[in-house]
């Protein structure tokens, strides 16, 4: 289930809606955000710790923008039903709040400091309140990969009659296939490097040399010879070698989330050798099945010795 990855110390993120947050305009029913936080079937119910509401507002000598006037009346609910959830505010200084490239530029800038200052928390962005550009946004930026994981996209329902039997809140899937995510899951399954956490998109180089060195991958990926990868601990050795396989012919969808590597240094020669190539039931104390080694299971693949 999707909801499996919600664990108790979740941030909200998203946008504030000046027609339903925090009431319905007419109804008097909750906005999105607040029954994605607090209706009883909502799977966020209780786990929200932070919420960061980005919001629009005009520039200087202009009256306040309705945007604040809802931020403060959503953070005050928010206080009267859970007063330990953070609230904090990102502001746009935007004209058009149905702009997509000046909504995308100001977020390709702000979400990484979001990411930075909850590092290694599940954010939970909300599509549903904001302009429908402003939520189309929202599902491109998670479909593409400019929100860097973990994260979930969702989207609620504030009235019952339109849920259909299903819960308040439920994620947003629109299936869009990208390189960057079809790398995400083909990291090699051991390494020792730190620089596996090393995420890299080369469209984005402006040093001659990052992209020369893609350059030579790029061509080194299409024959069938050993790649040595030389630096430092860090640099990206890891995210360079699954670059190469990923544009590689030899490259076996099936093999994609586990693809054999090995971590050179937790070995001595003996084990390193049954590694490789395997070994039978009983060739040695503690080999009490046939075993095939990582050679066998990368062969027509990509072996990455780390």
């Amino acid at each position: 289930m999707w909801d499996d990855k919600l664990d108790d110390n979740l941030v909200l993120v998203s946008w504030i809606a000046t027609n339903n947050d925090p009431f319905g305009s007419r109804d008097g029913e909750w906005g999105p955000t607040l029954t994605l936080l607090f209706d009883p079937d909502s799977p966020c119910r209780g786990k929200v710790k932070d919420a960061v509401f980005f919001r629009r507002q005009p520039g200087a000598g202009q009256e306040d923008s309705l945007e604040a006037h809802a931020l403060k009346a959503t953070e005050r609910e928010i206080r009267r039903k859970d007063h330990t959830i953070q609230v904090h505010d990102r502001v746009w200084h935007g004209d058009d709040p149905t702009e997509h490239k000046a909504i995308f530029d100001f977020m390709r800038r702000e979400l990484p400091h979001v990411r930075e200052a909850f590092a290694g928390r599940t954010l939970v962005i909300h599509t549903s309140p904001g302009t429908p550009s402003m939520q189309t946004i929202w599902v491109l930026m998670g479909e593409t990969g400019y929100i860097e994981p973990p994260f979930v996209l969702v989207k609620s329902f504030r009235k019952e009659h339109r849920r259909g039997g299903r819960p308040p809140v439920l994620p947003v899937e629109v299936g869009v296939e990208t390189f960057y995510k079809h790398y995400i899951v083909s990291r090699p399954e051991r390494t020792t490097s730190e620089d596996q956490q090393v995420l890299w998109d080369p469209k984005e180089f402006r040093a001659a040399r990052m992209k020369s060195l893609f350059q030579e991958a790029r061509r080194f990926a299409h024959l069938a010879v050993p790649v040595l990868l030389l630096g430092e601990r860090g640099t990206g050795k890891t995210t360079l070698a699954g670059w190469i396989r990923t544009h590689s012919p030899a490259c076996k969808p099936e093999l994609d989330r586990h693809w054999p590597a090995v971590p050179c240094g937790q070995y001595v020669p003996e084990t390193m050798r049954a590694e490789l190539f395997g070994y039978v039931k009983g060739a040695f104390t503690g080999a009490t099945h046939d075993h095939d080694g990582l050679l066998a299971l990368a062969d027509g693949d990509t072996l990455f010795l780390d």
